[in-house]
């Protein structure tokens, strides 16, 4: 009985001291961006987390980061990596597991990204310091927005809102939340300053058939830190280098003219753009130019108008506008996945003009896929869509 009792006494001890640990203590969160890869369009953005300025260091425990995003932008957010809150920690102060990390809400525009600790102290956390949670991926889907990220608080109420917890009395302790504090949304994430934003002014770039083969030809009109540039061909579902390394002229304001000729016409549709360089490594991307080879008398205009709707959720079937100036009745739909394998695969008839195609999309697994059209000598451009679940 008076064990039972000398317990019951050390429990109320631990929930006072609680109770008063929590009216002192709060955090402070925050989003920073960690790269943006504008070849395969996508954004990474890390979690951090703190005590907030003057709250004294306590010993973090469950958390729920839960905030909102821009979905005309960025869309199948995904955890990349799980950063120094991460499974089992042991030093000789103090010990935190945690489980693995996850997400959930609607993910089409509210995001949760959860940790629990399992067992141990907790991970200690002071206002002097951020602690990077988590590493999240988003597909772009429009390169001149921005992503827009939104904290959920308590006050206004956003539903639902960023929940911390601490964790009081050490291993054998109570977990209480933490009051709010700072919600800082980091810098304003856009991404058509930062892929768009070419260390050197392209001025013109053309394609010219000539012959079975493609005369491209382009011209800056000033380059900083410029060391060479590579032409790059749309060919088999990717972009691949097709000529050596160009010299750019390094920095210069003076007008610079560079060509390459393509040989290898294989098709009557071709894709190009230029890979530039910097001195530094730094890799950017022109837009793409397409030429037309007349090598092939088999020739039609076409090309896919519309994809909807994009993203797609649970509805059955994506359409396809697409255009054509003559029949085809052996076209074939080609829908691949982020890593180019191919998922399905559909024959088609087209008639001329306007055709309206769909496939099936509601047993695809949540990501990004690309749709393509194409006939026994044409291929049409590649279009982009994202699979999310409600």
């Amino acid at each position: 009985m008076k064990t039972t009792l000398q317990n019951l006494l050390s429990l109320l001890m631990i929930v006072m001291l609680s109770a008063q640990v929590f009216a002192q203590t709060n955090y402070a969160v925050r989003f920073v961006m960690n790269s943006v890869d504008c070849q395969n369009m996508e954004v990474f953005i890390d979690l951090e987390v703190k005590a907030n300025t003057g709250s004294p260091e306590y010993y973090i425990a469950d958390q729920n980061y839960r905030f909102s995003f821009n979905k005309d932008a960025v869309a199948n957010p995904s955890i990349v990596q799980e950063l120094e809150l991460s499974g089992n920690i042991f030093t000789q102060n103090y010990s935190a597991f945690f489980d693995a990390h996850h997400l959930n809400g609607s993910l089409d525009s509210v995001v949760t990204y959860n940790v629990v600790l399992t067992g141990g102290t907790g991970y200690p956390v002071n206002d002097a310091t951020w602690v990077p949670v988590g590493r999240v991926k988003f597909d772009i889907l429009d390169i001149d927005s921005c992503l827009d990220l939104i904290w959920h608080t308590h006050d206004p109420v956003d539903f639902p809102p960023t929940f911390i917890s601490e964790k009081v009395g050490g291993a054998s302790g109570v977990l209480l939340e933490v009051d709010e504090g700072l919600y800082d949304p980091g810098q304003s994430i856009c991404f058509e300053p930062i892929c768009k934003a070419l260390p050197i002014e392209i001025e013109s770039f053309t394609g010219k058939d000539s012959d079975c083969a493609v005369d491209l030809v382009w011209t800056t009109a000033s380059e900083t830190d410029n060391s060479h540039f590579v032409i790059q061909k749309y060919v088999d579902d990717r972009w691949r280098n097709i000529s050596p390394n160009i010299a750019g002229a390094g920095t210069t304001n003076e007008s610079q003219i560079y060509g390459f000729i393509d040989n290898a016409i294989t098709d009557i549709f071709n894709y190009y753009r230029i890979m530039q360089v910097d001195l530094d490594g730094k890799v950017n991307f022109s837009d793409q130019i397409f030429v037309k080879s007349a090598c092939y008398t088999d020739e039609i205009s076409l090309g896919i108008t519309e994809l909807f709707p994009n993203p797609i959720f649970n509805q059955e079937l994506m359409y396809i506008q697409f255009y054509t100036e003559r029949d085809d009745t052996d076209a074939t739909i080609l829908i691949t996945d982020a890593l180019g394998r191919s998922v399905r695969s559909l024959q088609v008839g087209l008639n001329e003009g306007a055709n309206k195609l769909s496939f099936r999309a509601s047993d695809l697994a949540s990501g990004t896929y690309f749709v393509q059209v194409r006939g026994e000598n044409w291929y049409s451009t590649t279009k982009k869509f994202v699979k999310l679940t409600e």
